[in-house]
């Protein structure tokens, strides 16, 4: 995001701003329309307007101080249409999303959710995300299928109370019967018990590994012709232990994983497992020239662009992704040769 000159000749780039630097008046004078952040088809509000957004290059701004700019026409036009990809999910521009589908709330807030390259969180603040418009219509989809068991989205029916039952009445104890008293018979002196003889030990067997009942299950996803291009990266799942991609996609090509569950996969391990296509973050094949520059994203730990290159050609980079990447890093990480 750069802001114009308001209409200022002259001077090339200067502070930062983007100038025009020819001589004619055949634009300079022409205003710049309102910019929704959001998008022109989004008719909320902005839900989270204390949100910072980064550029590189650029002084942290918050969602609302950046509105405020778009409204006034600060914000060139080929700028704004690609805001909403950006700051959605910073400035929460998202509809309501129910986690747990259906305007169910989730019955243990304090469980612990991990996504696959994402932190911890718990169900509550996952939920509170959900409600504040900061997670994509896309992703809120499969979010019930994949939280479900771990945040409780399915209704507890309590168990019945028992009926209250009386403890039984004590049988009365008699008294005991004085009897005559006996010389103590004197004791017979046995020999000692040897120690019982145990039969060894079997050694233990495992149970038969159930027989798969699935058809293969591709967890890059069916139109993914490449190889996985991370395979010994690690995926997590809710209450899973950690996989490897490659033993991920072995258990798949086996019939171990449901199909229900393989739909979902290629957008869980799709960056993690390197799926996709590779990608050229300066765009036309080119490279970078300044691979220790940092760049952040809002929302994302800054990153070297020389790793960022590198996440593209292994296929970690959606292309989605990929193919609005050029605008963003060409002056921080130096892609015009």
């Amino acid at each position: 995001y750069t802001p114009t000159c308001g209409g200022k000749k002259g001077g090339g780039k200067k502070s930062g701003y983007i100038c025009d630097d020819d001589d004619d008046d055949d634009d300079d004078n022409e205003p710049i329309p309102p910019c929704s952040i959001c998008g022109e088809d989004m008719n909320m509000s902005i839900s989270n307007p204390d949100g910072v957004v980064e550029f590189p290059g650029q002084s942290a701004i918050t969602c609302e101080q950046l509105q405020a700019e778009g409204d006034v026409g600060l914000i060139p036009t080929g700028q704004c249409d690609r805001l909403p990809d950006i700051v959605s999910r910073v400035c929460g521009c998202n509809p309501s999303c129910s986690v747990c589908g259906d305007r169910k709330e989730v019955d243990f807030p304090n469980a612990i959710v991990d996504f696959p390259g994402q932190f911890p969180i718990k169900c509550g603040v996952l939920q509170s995300f959900g409600l504040s418009g900061s997670i994509p219509a896309d992703e809120c989809d499969d979010l019930p299928d994949l939280i479900n068991r771990v945040c409780g989205c399915d209704p507890r029916t309590p168990d019945p109370t028992p009926n209250p039952t009386r403890p039984p009445n004590p049988e009365p104890i008699p008294p005991p019967t004085p009897g005559q008293t006996q010389p103590p018979t004197p004791g017979r002196t046995q020999p000692p018990t040897p120690e019982p003889n145990r039969p060894p030990t079997p050694n233990p067997t495992r149970p038969p590994t159930p027989s798969p009942s699935n058809p293969p299950c591709d967890i890059c996803g069916e139109d993914m012709s490449m190889s996985i291009g991370l395979p010994d990266a690690i995926v997590e799942f809710p209450g899973q232990p950690a996989i490897t991609c490659e033993k991920l996609q072995e258990e798949g090509a086996a019939g171990f994983v449901p199909s229900s569950t393989c739909d979902h996969l290629p957008d869980i391990v799709n960056r993690v497992c390197g799926c996709n296509l590779p990608c050229s973050i300066c765009g036309d094949g080119k490279e970078i020239d300044f691979p220790d520059a940092i760049v952040g994203f809002p929302g994302q730990p800054p990153i070297k662009c020389g790793d960022m290159q590198t996440l593209g050609f292994i296929g970690s980079i959606p292309v989605g992704q990929c193919d609005r990447l050029p605008d963003l890093i060409d002056e921080v990480c130096g892609c015009d040769p």
